[in-house]
């Protein structure tokens, strides 16, 4: 029961507009009807070290306040149909459907849920991984797969004591699975720019297949 109102509670902090469903953006954010947009998208998921019940981009306009965040929630009440499963991931592709310009993720929670013993882990330091959005144009960030480091609690019990996300190129495998999504529309000019791991220089984020 503790478990199902933690769950409840994040779904009520994350609401807002959602361009699908692993994305929640302020509706200052949401382009209007008429507005000229474009598509940044990529895949969230879990991979075989993953003991993490959610993790979570945080992402806003560059400078800005109004924020939005891509979430992927991996226990069975709330998990996201799978879009791609294998025996080392499993996850699925998100986009956001946003106003031209510069952005930047500027945080990448995990979350372990523990019934009344739940917590949050962070980066310990900060970060900002810019990306942009054409009018037009689907941009593409790359798979990000969370994995798991343990230590032992005050009881010896191992736990998990951070977390990272592996970065590779999906592309060809992703922007498939994106064409088959209701909402995306046109899809002129894609085009790829995969976050580069060694320009972040933060331990949350680590290279994988190219």
């Amino acid at each position: 029961m503790i478990r199902l109102l933690i769950a409840f509670a994040l779904a009520v902090v994350m609401a807002g507009c959602a361009t699908n469903k692993l994305v929640r953006i302020t509706a200052s954010l949401e382009p209007g009807s008429s507005d000229k947009t474009g598509i940044v998208f990529g895949s969230i998921g879990v991979g075989p070290s993953s003991e993490f019940d959610s993790q979570v981009f945080n992402f806003r306009e560059t400078g800005g306040k109004d924020s939005g965040a891509i979430v992927f929630k991996n226990y069975f009440m709330a998990r996201p149909p799978l879009d791609f499963r294998d025996d080392r991931s499993q996850g699925a592709v998100f986009f956001a459907r946003l106003l031209p310009g510069d952005y930047e993720i500027t945080g990448a929670p995990f979350y372990v849920g523990r019934g009344q013993f739940s917590y949050w882990i962070y980066s310990r330091h900060k970060f900002s991984i810019p990306f942009r959005v054409k009018e037009g144009h689907a941009t593409y960030l790359g798979e990000f797969l969370a994995g798991t480091e343990k230590a032992r609690n005050l009881f010896g019990i191992p736990i998990p004591a951070t977390g990272y996300f592996v970065v590779s190129d999906r592309y060809e495998r992703d922007f498939a699975i994106l064409r088959t999504k209701e909402g995306v529309g046109e899809l002129a000019n894609p085009e790829k720019a995969v976050i580069d791991v060694k320009a972040i220089d933060n331990p949350f984020f680590r290279a994988g297949a190219p």
